[in-house]
């Protein structure tokens, strides 16, 4: 059976993004968090994310303060 989000083509800024975190050895698992969380961001800011500004930022780290980003799993 093929997945069809391995044949899929993918965007240079998407690539980078695996291709920096590949050189960094992170796992998987946080490859795909942080692939998750850029596709938060775009949607929050409504644009892609390389556009995005410091002033985009601002609200975006106000709205993840007022919430844990990762609930305590212990």
């Amino acid at each position: 059976m093929n997945d069809p989000l391995s044949t899929a083509p993918i965007s240079p800024l998407r690539q980078r993004l695996i291709d920096d975190m590949n050189m960094r050895r992170f796992s998987p698992e946080t490859q795909r968090d942080y692939i998750r969380d850029v596709g938060r961001f775009a949607t929050f800011v409504g644009r892609p994310p390389d556009t995005a500004t410091a002033e985009d930022l601002r609200p975006a780290s106000r709205s993840n303060s007022a919430r844990p980003a990762f609930p305590c799993r212990r």
